[in-house]
């Protein structure tokens, strides 16, 4: 998901392709992702993004 308003933004976790999502990168957090700790994120879920960010989920392997 990608951000470029000066805003927040909310987007929704696609229900489509899994149940659950893993955040493997996000600009808004200082430590970025550590590899293999990013926070699951249930399908269908609501999240706000800060203004001029992004965050890339994937389904878990």
């Amino acid at each position: 998901m990608f951000n470029a308003s000066p805003k927040t933004l909310d987007f929704v976790v696609p229900v489509d392709h899994g149940r659950e999502w893993e955040v493997v990168v996000d600009t808004a957090r200082e430590d970025g992702v550590p590899p293999g700790s990013g926070p699951k994120v249930a399908a269908g879920t609501r999240l706000s993004l800060m203004d001029r960010s992004m965050t890339v989920l994937q389904r878990p392997v």
